[in-house]
């Protein structure tokens, strides 16, 4: 039964190297334009948008020059390209938009543990909504609206 399993994967392994060979033939023959559309993936590609757990924005009610601070754990099977706060008043006008960070000095506990975050100093008195905006480097991208 050994050699059985041996032998499949042994033609498992020729067929990819077969299809990565001809692949490189082509764009070196100068061919790649006609074949560009091509694409294959492979079933472990990462095709899932990062997901969003733990998110919070305290105080979610403020005064002018009141800090805001918002924090949110991403979770994902590829590296984040980048996490946006998009602040709105409750009628969803956008104030702003800042970026947040995973290296522990912007209210994120600590660099590299998925925990994104920033604070952001209040313009006007009242309640504020937050969407957030996550995209891995796969170009795989979420939007998750009106965290309180």
């Amino acid at each position: 039964m050994h050699k059985g399993i041996i032998i499949i994967l042994k033609a498992i392994m020729a067929l990819l190297f077969i299809i990565t060979f001809a692949y490189v033939v082509i764009y070196m023959l100068g061919m790649g334009k006609i074949v560009s559309d091509w694409s294959y993936t492979t079933p472990w590609e990462d095709k899932e948008p990062p997901k969003i757990a733990d998110a919070s924005v305290y105080p979610s009610s403020v005064e002018v020059g009141d800090n805001i601070i918002i924090k949110v754990r991403v979770i994902d099977d590829s590296k984040i390209d980048y996490v946006k706060a998009e602040i709105q008043k409750p009628d969803e006008n956008t104030i702003t938009t800042i970026d947040l960070y995973d290296d522990g000095m912007h209210n994120d506990e600590f660099e590299s543990d998925y925990i994104y975050g920033n604070t952001w100093e209040a313009t006007e008195e009242g309640a504020y909504y937050v969407d957030i905006k996550v995209c891995d480097i796969k170009g795989n991208c979420a939007e998750y609206e009106n965290i309180q």
